[in-house]
Formats: C-alpha cells, structure tokens, sequence
C-alpha cells in the first residue's frame, strides 16, 4: 500500500553528491529530509540513488558457465581502472543472463550520506543505482515483461537518462548533460535525446525500434511524443499501478506534477529497501 508520498523543492541547483560535502548545502538537505517526514513521509532507513561523478556501471561479457570466473574478472578489471583509487570505492557484482556489471561507488560519499541521515535524525542510508532504481519501478509497477525490449526515459532540468531491458534484464543505460541551460524540451534536446536513444537501440546493423518505452518523469512525458518510431509502445510509467493508496497519498500524488512517473527512481529505491529488509 502507497501510505504517503510528498516531494520538496529544494532552494538553487544542488549538485549530488559533489555537494554533501558542504555543511551549508548538506543542512538544506536535512531540513528537506525533516520537512518530508513531517508531511508523513517516514522510515526506518531512507534509500538514495547513486550517479554522477561518484558512481559508475561497468559492463562485460560473461565467462562461459562460470559466474564465479565472471566475477572474478569484473573486480579484477575494475581494480586495473581504478589504479591508486581502488581503495576510495565500494564494489559490487551484478550478473544477468547475458551480462556481468561491476558497480562501484566513492566511499566518501556513502559516508557523506550517513552523516546527513545522523543530521536530518533518520535512519542509516541504504543505497542503489539510479538505474537499477528505474528497473525496479518498472517491475514494481508491474509492467515488466520477460520478453522483448524496455526503454526507460528520465529527463531533468540539467540531465537526461535511458535505460535499455532486454527480456526483463538491465542491459545498458546513457546519461548525459544537456548543452544548454534550458528549462524547456528544445529541439536540440530533443535531437540529443533521440541520439541517445539510437546509440543504445543500435545492433551494429541498424537502429531497432524497443518493444515498449517508458516515460520516467514530467519532462519525459512532455517529450514522449518526439520519439515516435523509436517504440512500438509509449507509455508513462507508473510505479504505483498495482498498489492500493491510503486517501492522502492518493491526494498528494494527483496533485503532484508529473503524478506517479515523477517518483519512480523514488519508488524504485522503495521498492530496493523493501526487498533488503
């Protein structure tokens, strides 16, 4: 059941997680953090959603019929990146049908965030990639399938993100910075954006079309309609589709702008903690 859900505007472009590390941009975020819990947004421990510049997802190809072996050269690859930093991050190993990931993220900015959670007086922090979130909130909502292709779209104000499923898999995502201080969907975003989209829909023999794309926000929902041929499919995406809603929640997501699809990396960490817990 959705019990509450509420979102606050923060004050200027914070930059996360750069800006955890400056106590007057890490109070703005604990009084937020405080704010939404007053408005009943409560848990036991908050989920946040790792990108940027201290995070990354690394793909490879599986070794034949050895997921231990796979593992082993993922870290192993990653530690030949990383050289001298290999120590400044944490590290961990997803394996699908198709593909090994590593995921690494700067341990700094885990314990950043353990700092802002004593701050804002919550829970310890839990923790998963941006993209895995969007994967999950798909799932979640009940909209994924075991077949086919999935195109997930997430556009903000200073950054966009797709991400690509294949039979019900994470297999790739882009980000990018917008080039322009725009807040509106311009034809050179949309252009980008396309591009984007290509680069990840190409098989080396020609862009495919997904089976299914997924609008992941206000700003995605505004563009939908500029990526026709792209899918077979457009759809906003609604994390909470199958879930029962307590009235005020209901409420507060009607009037939200963007409704459901705005808080689907919010959902999917959601739904990350509920399977932790």
């Amino acid at each position: 059941m959705l019990s509450a859900c509420a979102r606050v505007s923060l004050p200027g472009s914070l930059q996360l997680p750069e800006q955890l590390a400056e106590d007057e941009e890490r109070s703005t975020l604990a009084a937020a953090l405080r704010q939404l819990a007053a408005a009943g947004v409560e848990c036991q421990r908050p989920y946040f959603g790792l990108g940027g510049t201290s995070s990354f997802v690394k793909r490879r190809f599986l070794v034949p019929d050895s997921r231990a072996e796979t593992r082993d050269q993922l870290l192993w690859e990653a530690r030949q990146a990383l050289e001298e930093d290999y120590d400044d991050f944490v590290l961990d190993v997803l394996q699908t049908s198709r593909y090994g990931f590593v995921v690494a993220a700067r341990r700094e900015v885990l314990e950043l965030y353990g700092v802002l959670c004593r701050q804002a007086k919550i829970g310890k922090p839990g923790f998963d990639m941006i993209p895995f979130a969007l994967v999950n909130a798909l799932e979640g909502g009940g909209a994924a399938t075991d077949e086919g292709s999935d195109l997930i779209v997430q556009l903000a104000d200073t950054q966009g993100r797709v991400v690509l499923m294949r039979d019900g898999e994470f297999e790739a995502e882009a980000v990018w910075e917008w080039e322009d201080e725009s807040t509106l969907m311009t034809a050179d975003r949309i252009d980008l954006l396309r591009s984007y989209v290509e680069g990840l829909l190409d098989t080396g023999q020609g862009t495919e079309s997904a089976d299914r794309v997924w609008l992941a926000s206000a700003a995605a929902q505004d563009a939908g309609e500029h990526l026709a041929g792209l899918g077979r499919s457009i759809s906003p995406l609604d994390p909470f589709a199958r879930m029962s809603r307590r009235t005020r929640a209901d409420e507060a997501l009607e009037q939200m702008p963007g409704g459901g699809p705005a808080l689907a990396v919010a959902a999917g960490l959601a739904f990350r903690g509920l399977a932790d817990a």
